[in-house]
Protein backbone atom coordinates (compact mmCIF):
# COMPACT_ATOMS: atom_id res chain seq x y z
CA UNK A 1 0.00 0.00 0.00
CA UNK A 2 2.45 2.47 0.84
CA UNK A 3 4.89 1.72 -2.02
CA UNK A 4 1.69 1.78 -4.43
CA UNK A 5 1.03 5.79 -2.72
CA UNK A 6 4.72 6.56 -3.22
CA UNK A 7 4.07 5.67 -6.99
CA UNK A 8 1.21 7.63 -7.17
CA UNK A 9 2.80 10.64 -5.35
CA UNK A 10 5.42 10.37 -7.63
CA UNK A 11 3.78 10.46 -10.65
CA UNK A 12 2.16 14.15 -10.36
CA UNK A 13 6.27 15.42 -10.08
CA UNK A 14 6.73 15.67 -13.67
CA UNK A 15 3.46 17.57 -14.33
CA UNK A 16 4.00 20.33 -11.07
CA UNK A 17 7.43 21.07 -13.05
CA UNK A 18 6.21 20.52 -16.71
CA UNK A 19 3.77 23.26 -15.73
CA UNK A 20 6.59 25.15 -13.79
CA UNK A 21 8.95 24.75 -16.91
CA UNK A 22 6.56 26.27 -18.77
CA UNK A 23 5.65 29.51 -16.72
CA UNK A 24 9.40 29.80 -16.58
CA UNK A 25 9.80 29.79 -20.82
CA UNK A 26 6.38 32.24 -21.11
CA UNK A 27 8.56 34.38 -18.35
CA UNK A 28 11.81 34.24 -20.72
CA UNK A 29 9.76 34.92 -24.09
CA UNK A 30 7.85 38.06 -22.70
CA UNK A 31 10.93 39.07 -20.66
CA UNK A 32 12.69 38.80 -24.20
CA UNK A 33 10.28 40.24 -26.33
CA UNK A 34 10.13 43.04 -23.72
CA UNK A 35 13.89 43.87 -24.17
CA UNK A 36 13.68 43.57 -27.79
CA UNK A 37 10.74 46.25 -28.35
CA UNK A 38 12.79 48.62 -25.41
CA UNK A 39 16.10 47.86 -27.35
CA UNK A 40 14.54 48.82 -30.88
CA UNK A 41 12.99 51.84 -29.53
CA UNK A 42 15.84 53.28 -28.35
CA UNK A 43 18.06 52.41 -31.14
CA UNK A 44 19.42 55.47 -33.51
CA UNK A 45 18.23 56.31 -36.34
CA UNK A 46 20.33 55.29 -39.33
CA UNK A 47 20.33 57.76 -41.49
CA UNK A 48 22.46 57.65 -45.12
CA UNK A 49 23.11 60.18 -47.55
CA UNK A 50 25.55 61.54 -49.96
CA UNK A 51 28.50 63.61 -49.53
CA UNK A 52 29.24 65.06 -53.06
CA UNK A 53 26.50 67.48 -52.84
CA UNK A 54 27.81 70.87 -51.55
CA UNK A 55 26.95 73.25 -50.04
CA UNK A 56 24.00 70.74 -49.09
CA UNK A 57 25.88 67.64 -47.76
CA UNK A 58 29.46 67.72 -48.26
CA UNK A 59 33.03 67.04 -46.36
CA UNK A 60 35.26 69.46 -44.45
CA UNK A 61 38.35 68.11 -44.12
CA UNK A 62 36.51 65.07 -42.37
CA UNK A 63 33.05 66.24 -41.25
CA UNK A 64 30.34 65.87 -42.93
CA UNK A 65 28.49 69.09 -42.74
CA UNK A 66 26.54 71.10 -45.21
CA UNK A 67 22.95 73.35 -44.82
CA UNK A 68 20.77 69.94 -44.79
CA UNK A 69 23.13 67.75 -42.49
CA UNK A 70 22.93 70.83 -39.93
CA UNK A 71 19.31 70.93 -40.91
CA UNK A 72 18.69 67.29 -39.89
CA UNK A 73 20.88 67.44 -37.07
CA UNK A 74 19.10 70.35 -35.31
CA UNK A 75 15.63 69.13 -36.06
CA UNK A 76 16.14 65.54 -34.75
CA UNK A 77 18.20 67.30 -32.06
CA UNK A 78 14.91 69.21 -30.70
CA UNK A 79 12.97 66.33 -31.13
CA UNK A 80 15.22 64.30 -28.69
CA UNK A 81 16.36 61.50 -31.49
CA UNK A 82 19.39 59.33 -31.65
CA UNK A 83 20.74 59.17 -34.64
CA UNK A 84 23.36 58.27 -36.61
CA UNK A 85 24.50 59.42 -40.64
CA UNK A 86 26.83 58.01 -42.97
CA UNK A 87 27.43 59.15 -46.25
CA UNK A 88 28.15 57.19 -49.31
CA UNK A 89 27.62 57.41 -53.21
CA UNK A 90 24.35 58.65 -53.93
CA UNK A 91 22.87 55.81 -55.60
CA UNK A 92 23.48 53.13 -52.77
CA UNK A 93 22.98 55.20 -50.15
CA UNK A 94 19.39 55.39 -52.18
CA UNK A 95 19.00 51.77 -52.80
CA UNK A 96 20.02 51.27 -48.50
CA UNK A 97 17.26 53.22 -47.75
CA UNK A 98 14.90 51.37 -50.15
CA UNK A 99 15.81 47.99 -49.11
CA UNK A 100 15.68 48.69 -45.60
CA UNK A 101 19.32 48.41 -44.60
CA UNK A 102 18.88 52.02 -43.18
CA UNK A 103 16.13 53.90 -41.85
CA UNK A 104 16.48 57.54 -43.15
CA UNK A 105 17.94 59.23 -46.41
CA UNK A 106 18.41 62.82 -47.50
CA UNK A 107 18.38 65.10 -49.78
CA UNK A 108 15.52 62.93 -52.36
CA UNK A 109 13.24 64.27 -54.48
CA UNK A 110 10.06 62.89 -55.07
CA UNK A 111 9.66 59.77 -56.71
CA UNK A 112 6.65 57.37 -56.90
CA UNK A 113 9.10 54.16 -56.31
CA UNK A 114 10.75 56.19 -53.12
CA UNK A 115 6.79 56.82 -52.17
CA UNK A 116 5.90 53.15 -52.69
CA UNK A 117 8.62 52.50 -49.84
CA UNK A 118 9.58 55.67 -47.89
CA UNK A 119 7.33 58.34 -45.81
CA UNK A 120 7.62 61.90 -47.32
CA UNK A 121 7.15 64.43 -44.75
CA UNK A 122 4.83 67.56 -45.32
CA UNK A 123 8.05 69.48 -44.88
CA UNK A 124 10.59 69.69 -47.35
CA UNK A 125 14.70 70.60 -46.07
CA UNK A 126 14.70 72.99 -48.88
CA UNK A 127 13.75 74.06 -52.50
CA UNK A 128 16.37 73.49 -55.27
CA UNK A 129 17.16 75.14 -58.77
CA UNK A 130 18.77 73.35 -61.91
CA UNK A 131 20.03 75.48 -64.28
CA UNK A 132 22.66 74.99 -67.43
CA UNK A 133 26.44 75.57 -67.08
CA UNK A 134 28.16 76.55 -69.92
CA UNK A 135 32.03 77.43 -71.10
CA UNK A 136 32.22 81.16 -70.91
CA UNK A 137 33.52 81.48 -73.96
CA UNK A 138 30.04 80.17 -75.55
CA UNK A 139 27.95 82.43 -73.61
CA UNK A 140 27.10 84.20 -77.22
CA UNK A 141 26.06 81.69 -79.14
CA UNK A 142 24.22 78.74 -76.75
CA UNK A 143 21.41 79.72 -74.89
CA UNK A 144 18.02 77.75 -73.30
CA UNK A 145 14.43 79.04 -73.61
CA UNK A 146 13.30 75.26 -74.13
CA UNK A 147 14.49 72.18 -74.57
CA UNK A 148 14.69 72.52 -78.68
CA UNK A 149 17.85 75.10 -77.92
CA UNK A 150 19.47 72.07 -76.88
CA UNK A 151 18.80 69.51 -80.06
CA UNK A 152 22.43 69.76 -81.39
CA UNK A 153 23.99 69.81 -78.18
CA UNK A 154 25.35 67.34 -76.36
CA UNK A 155 24.15 67.33 -72.21
CA UNK A 156 26.01 66.46 -69.21
CA UNK A 157 23.96 65.08 -66.39
CA UNK A 158 24.91 63.11 -63.06
CA UNK A 159 23.79 59.68 -62.34
CA UNK A 160 21.21 58.93 -60.01
CA UNK A 161 19.87 62.45 -60.69
CA UNK A 162 15.90 62.05 -61.24
CA UNK A 163 15.71 65.99 -62.50
CA UNK A 164 12.18 65.70 -64.47
CA UNK A 165 10.10 63.51 -66.47
CA UNK A 166 10.27 65.87 -69.59
CA UNK A 167 13.65 66.56 -69.54
CA UNK A 168 14.59 62.90 -69.65
CA UNK A 169 12.24 61.83 -72.09
CA UNK A 170 14.03 64.52 -74.42
CA UNK A 171 16.87 63.32 -73.08
CA UNK A 172 16.05 59.62 -74.38
CA UNK A 173 14.84 60.92 -77.56
CA UNK A 174 17.48 62.61 -78.91
CA UNK A 175 20.27 60.45 -76.77
CA UNK A 176 22.05 63.35 -76.90
CA UNK A 177 24.02 63.21 -73.35
CA UNK A 178 26.74 61.62 -71.13
CA UNK A 179 25.79 60.70 -67.71
CA UNK A 180 28.89 60.57 -65.50
CA UNK A 181 29.40 60.07 -61.14
CA UNK A 182 29.16 63.83 -59.23
CA UNK A 183 28.54 67.40 -60.46
CA UNK A 184 32.64 67.15 -60.31
CA UNK A 185 33.02 65.38 -63.13
CA UNK A 186 30.08 66.96 -64.89
CA UNK A 187 31.77 70.19 -64.87
CA UNK A 188 34.95 68.94 -65.09
CA UNK A 189 33.68 67.13 -68.97
CA UNK A 190 32.37 70.49 -69.19
CA UNK A 191 35.53 72.34 -69.15
CA UNK A 192 37.25 69.97 -71.47
CA UNK A 193 34.85 70.41 -73.86
CA UNK A 194 33.33 67.39 -74.13
CA UNK A 195 30.17 68.36 -73.54
CA UNK A 196 28.36 71.91 -74.39
CA UNK A 197 25.97 72.11 -71.44
CA UNK A 198 25.91 70.76 -67.98
CA UNK A 199 22.83 70.35 -66.09
CA UNK A 200 23.38 70.88 -62.21
CA UNK A 201 21.42 72.68 -58.90
CA UNK A 202 22.92 76.58 -58.96
CA UNK A 203 24.07 76.39 -55.72
CA UNK A 204 26.24 73.00 -56.17
CA UNK A 205 27.48 74.34 -59.24
CA UNK A 206 28.37 77.94 -58.13
CA UNK A 207 30.09 76.14 -54.72
CA UNK A 208 32.07 73.70 -56.82
CA UNK A 209 33.25 76.32 -59.46
CA UNK A 210 35.23 77.86 -56.39
CA UNK A 211 36.46 74.70 -55.59
CA UNK A 212 37.46 73.52 -59.06
CA UNK A 213 39.08 77.01 -59.87
CA UNK A 214 36.97 77.23 -62.86
CA UNK A 215 35.05 80.19 -62.38
CA UNK A 216 37.02 82.33 -65.35
CA UNK A 217 35.98 79.30 -67.65
CA UNK A 218 32.73 78.63 -66.59
CA UNK A 219 29.25 80.50 -66.18
CA UNK A 220 25.39 79.39 -65.91
CA UNK A 221 22.56 80.36 -67.82
CA UNK A 222 20.28 81.91 -65.55
CA UNK A 223 16.70 80.53 -66.39
CA UNK A 224 15.33 77.57 -64.30
CA UNK A 225 15.72 74.47 -66.08
CA UNK A 226 13.94 72.62 -63.13
CA UNK A 227 12.59 73.82 -59.57
CA UNK A 228 11.96 71.06 -56.85
CA UNK A 229 11.68 69.97 -53.19
CA UNK A 230 14.52 67.97 -51.30
CA UNK A 231 12.87 65.81 -48.61
CA UNK A 232 14.38 63.90 -45.58
CA UNK A 233 12.70 60.53 -46.37
CA UNK A 234 12.27 57.59 -43.32
CA UNK A 235 11.67 53.77 -44.35
CA UNK A 236 7.86 52.93 -44.25
CA UNK A 237 8.52 49.62 -42.19
CA UNK A 238 11.46 50.82 -40.10
CA UNK A 239 10.14 54.36 -39.03
CA UNK A 240 6.83 55.07 -37.75
CA UNK A 241 4.73 57.77 -39.50
CA UNK A 242 4.39 59.03 -36.28
CA UNK A 243 7.62 60.46 -35.99
CA UNK A 244 7.59 61.70 -39.64
CA UNK A 245 4.78 64.02 -38.74
CA UNK A 246 6.74 64.91 -35.45
CA UNK A 247 10.14 66.06 -37.71
CA UNK A 248 7.74 67.79 -40.42
CA UNK A 249 6.55 69.45 -37.47
CA UNK A 250 9.83 70.36 -35.99
CA UNK A 251 10.91 71.53 -38.83
CA UNK A 252 8.60 74.30 -39.71
CA UNK A 253 9.24 75.27 -36.70
CA UNK A 254 13.09 75.41 -37.14
CA UNK A 255 12.62 77.27 -40.60
CA UNK A 256 10.72 80.14 -38.65
CA UNK A 257 13.39 80.51 -35.81
CA UNK A 258 16.50 83.00 -35.57
CA UNK A 259 18.87 79.63 -35.23
CA UNK A 260 17.79 78.31 -39.01
CA UNK A 261 18.41 82.20 -40.40
CA UNK A 262 21.66 82.13 -39.12
CA UNK A 263 22.58 78.51 -40.49
CA UNK A 264 21.21 79.46 -43.55
CA UNK A 265 23.49 82.25 -43.76
CA UNK A 266 26.24 80.49 -43.14
CA UNK A 267 26.09 78.54 -46.07
CA UNK A 268 24.10 80.41 -48.90
CA UNK A 269 24.93 84.79 -49.73
CA UNK A 270 23.18 87.07 -47.72
CA UNK A 271 21.33 87.76 -50.67
CA UNK A 272 19.74 85.14 -51.17
CA UNK A 273 17.79 84.89 -47.90
CA UNK A 274 13.94 86.15 -48.34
Amino acid sequence: MFTKQSIGHGATLPRASARRNAYLIFLFIVLFIVIVVIDASSAPLNIVCDDKFPPFEYREDTKLTGFAVETVKSVLGQMGIQFVIASYPWKRAEAMVLSGEADVLFSASYQDNRADVCWYPLEHLFESVYVFFIRKQDVNTLGFNGFEDLKFHHIGVTLGYSYNELFWMFLKKTGNYTEVATDEQNLLMLSQGRCDYSIIEKDVGATLLKKMKLENKITFIPKTVIQKPYFLIFNKKRVEKTVVDQFSGELNKFKNSDAYRKMYLKFFNPDKFN
